[in-house]
């Protein structure tokens, strides 16, 4: 008996996974090669890559010429890592040192989706 309890559950998860991955994958057949077509939200990569990885770099790293100079954070290290969310979501929002806000050129679900994938790097 409990062997056929394990094997429903297994099912379940495996229809819950397939479901999402059908899911992503129905977003994902509008994109386009420079991100989503139009009137569909960007990727949180894309929007990462396209505000942010001048300065901290595609790996977050902070090592262009730009983070260098400016001295911007490796989002990557211990630092960054233990930050709470809130506190990203107020650095992108309204900068910090030489970084610049995003809050007036960015809506608050693009800044949550770069914070959400500066938590990946």
């Amino acid at each position: 008996m409990k062997k056929a309890h394990i094997m429903k559950n297994s099912i379940k998860l495996f229809v819950v996974a397939a479901v999402a991955a059908v899911g992503a994958i129905g977003i994902g057949s509008a994109a386009t090669e420079t991100g989503f077509a139009s009137g569909e939200a960007s990727s949180p990569r894309s929007l990462y890559l396209q505000h942010c990885s001048k300065c901290h770099g595609a790996d977050g790293r902070a090592d262009t010429p730009k983070g260098r100079e400016t001295d911007a954070d490796d989002l990557t290290s211990a630092s960054t890592k233990r930050a709470s969310t809130a506190k990203i979501l107020r650095v992108i929002t309204a900068g910090k040192g030489d970084m610049p806000g995003f809050g007036k050129k960015l809506t608050a679900a693009q800044i949550r989706q770069i914070a959400g994938y500066i938590r990946t790097l």
